[in-house]
C-alpha cells in the first residue's frame, strides 16, 4: 500500500507540476501579447496625433487663405514640413503580430500604415506637379480627404 501511495503521490506531484508550467506559459504568452497589442497602439496613436496636427494647420489655413483656394492650399500642403510617420514598432513586431491580433485588426493596422504613406505620396506628387493647378487641386482634396477619414476612424487596434 505505501508504494501505491508513493506512486500516487509522484504521479500528481508532475501533474501538478506539467499543469504548473502549463499555466506560467499561457501566463506569460498572455502577458507578451498584450505588450505587443500596446505597441502598436501607442505607435499609431502617435501617428494619428501627428496627422492632426496637419490636418488642423489645414484647417487654419483654410481659414486664413486670401484669393483662390485652389492653388493656395496646395501649396501650403506641398510647403509643408510633414511628419516621418512611425513604422519602426509595427514593422518590429510584425513576427509576433499574428499571437496578439486577430487578422482583422491585422489587416486593419496594415491598412492604416499604408494609408500614411499615401498622405506623404500625395504631398509629394503635388510638389512634382507645380504647373498642374488642377491635379494639384485633386490631389489636396484627395490628400485632405484620406488624412479626415483616417482621423475619423481612429486606432484600428481597440
Amino acid at each position: 500500500m505505501e508504494i501505491v501511495s508513493a506512486v500516487i503521490g509522484v504521479v500528481l506531484g508532475f501533474l501538478l507540476n506539467e499543469l504548473v508550467n502549463y499555466l506560467r506559459k499561457k501566463g506569460e504568452k498572455l502577458q507578451q501579447s498584450e505588450s505587443i497589442k500596446t505597441l502598436i497602439k501607442i505607435e499609431i496613436d502617435q501617428n494619428l496625433a501627428w496627422l492632426s496636427q496637419v490636418s488642423q494647420r489645414l484647417v487654419k489655413a483654410d481659414q486664413e487663405v486670401n484669393g483662390t483656394k485652389e492653388i493656395q492650399l496646395p501649396n501650403f500642403l506641398g510647403r509643408m514640413s510633414m511628419p516621418i510617420w512611425s513604422h519602426r514598432l509595427w514593422e518590429s513586431q510584425l513576427p509576433n503580430v499574428t499571437s496578439a491580433l486577430n487578422p482583422e485588426s491585422i489587416r486593419k493596422a496594415h491598412e492604416f500604415h499604408g494609408d500614411l504613406d499615401k498622405v506623404s505620396e500625395m504631398v509629394l506628387a503635388i510638389n512634382d506637379n507645380p504647373n498642374q493647378v488642377g491635379y494639384r487641386k485633386e490631389l489636396y482634396d484627395q490628400c485632405v480627404g484620406l488624412m479626415n477619414t483616417l482621423i475619423q476612424k481612429g486606432n484600428p487596434i481597440r
